[in-house]
């Protein structure tokens, strides 16, 4: 499964706010075996999202998870931008129209009537603190409430793809720390990916306090192979000393 996770708000993009949910979802995301391509943050823009969603359809990544901007203010328009990029109208869902008429009764007013004009074709994810989140197209529109967005994801995780943890093929993590530099090792490890057929991603973390790397390993779980070539990569580096 090819995926992204999009992220929308100025106040991410400006730095002003922590971008937690990004690192949320990514981890959530890997705990079903779904590893994202592109983890992108974006304006309360309709051309910024519009672009990138057609962007990432284009390159064939039809997952995309959106948190933010779909709430009733006039810089919410994350409906809007899936619904141009998407190249579909954004209409009037009646069943959320309900959903939001039965919550919010006496309260209920034009600026929340317009979380129910979502992306034509769309159908709800529920949403038991709020307003519904939206799906169409493999695109799943989510609020940016931290509170909301866990129980909204496993709802779509399980619920609209049906998976479940570890039912995918999972990505095995290995690591190794080594009293060397990256310059030290950099060339062998770029010998030992060409022999892999760069079929494991090696990560090269140097600690600018020390004079030691940290060496991460990623790869397919059922790969034991893969295990094993890493532990003889480690053991062939780790007789490496800095000149």
């Amino acid at each position: 499964m090819r995926a992204a996770v999009i992220n929308v708000g100025d106040e991410i993009i400006l730095g002003e706010q922590a971008n937690t949910n990004q690192q949320w979802m990514l981890n959530l995301l890997q705990q079903y075996g779904i590893f994202c391509e592109s983890a992108i943050v974006l304006p309360d823009l309709v051309s910024s999202i519009a672009g990138s969603v057609m962007g990432l359809r284009q390159n064939r990544i039809h997952h995309i998870f959106i948190s933010g901007g779909i709430g009733g203010t006039h810089d919410d328009v994350t409906r809007e931008g899936v619904a141009r990029g998407l190249n579909r109208k954004l209409v009037l869902h009646t069943e959320c129209e309900g959903i939001l008429k039965s919550r919010y009764g006496d309260r209920f007013n034009e600026q929340r009537r317009r979380m129910a004009f979502l992306p034509e074709g769309s159908s709800l994810i529920p949403n038991a603190l709020g307003a519904p989140g939206f799906a169409v197209e493999g695109i799943f529109g989510l609020p940016g409430f931290p509170r909301m967005l866990p129980s909204m994801m496993e709802f779509v995780l399980r619920e609209s793809l049906g998976i479940h943890p570890g039912v995918c093929n999972g990505l095995q993590k290995v690591e190794a720390l080594l009293d060397c530099t990256e310059g030290d090792i950099a060339l062998k490890v770029e010998d030992f990916l060409k022999k892999c057929k760069y079929e494991i991603k090696v990560g090269i973390y140097p600690n600018a306090e020390s004079s030691q790397v940290l060496l991460r390993g990623r790869f397919k779980a059922e790969r034991e192979d893969l295990h094993i070539a890493f532990n003889e990569l480690v053991f062939s580096l780790s007789k490496l000393t800095r000149s």
